[in-house]
């Protein structure tokens, strides 16, 4: 597994591993990072962006990734 890759123009991206092989995290040319979490089983269940955008994963019987649900709250409660 690479730790580092520089392209013909000389960026470079790094990369951080587990002792599983498990990608942590991935930074770009311009140190930004995004952050990988994974289960037990290995899969991944979190990713956070450079932005601190996080972005959870489930997974179904058939090792499909579920879509993520979005609600949006006010100081009204729940939309109706």
């Amino acid at each position: 597994m690479p730790v580092q890759v520089t392209d013909g123009a000389g960026r470079t991206r790094r990369y951080g591993y587990d002792a599983h092989g498990n990608l942590l995290w991935e930074q770009d040319p311009l140190g930004r990072s995004t952050q990988y979490q994974y289960n037990p089983e290995g899969r991944v269940t979190r990713v956070t962006d450079a932005l601190e955008k996080i972005k959870h994963l489930g997974w179904g019987l058939a090792f499909r990734t579920q879509p993520e649900r979005h609600s949006l709250y006010s100081s009204l409660g729940p939309p109706s």
